[in-house]
């Protein structure tokens, strides 16, 4: 698809490209959509110390890409459903009986 045929909107699809320099990229869908740290933070509404001390402890599905964590949109919500905030509440739990002493 051309950037013309975009900018027309000849094609009915042409929502779902996006342009980056004189390039067209098919747009990723929300579901296929990837959140680095930072972003499932601000996500979860918590702080990207908690999402790390989530992945040491292995209770947050994520995939690293070299050094960086990367994680998947549609496994963030399946682990949303099923316990994600529960296990943020108990990780904030031990967080404050630890500064408690």
């Amino acid at each position: 698809m051309t950037k013309a045929e975009i900018k027309s909107g000849a094609r009915s699809n042409a929502h779902n490209y996006i342009s980056w320099g004189t390039e067209v990229h098919e747009r990723m869908s929300p579901s296929n959509e990837i959140f680095t740290v930072t972003e499932l933070a601000e996500h979860l509404r918590v702080h990207p110390t908690t999402i790390y001390r989530l992945l040491r402890r292995g209770h947050l599905p994520g995939f690293r890409v070299g050094a960086t964590w990367r994680f998947s949109r549609d496994a963030i919500e399946k682990w949303e459903r099923s316990r994600g905030m529960v296990e943020i509440e108990a990780l904030r739990e031990e967080e404050a009986k630890e500064a408690k002493g």
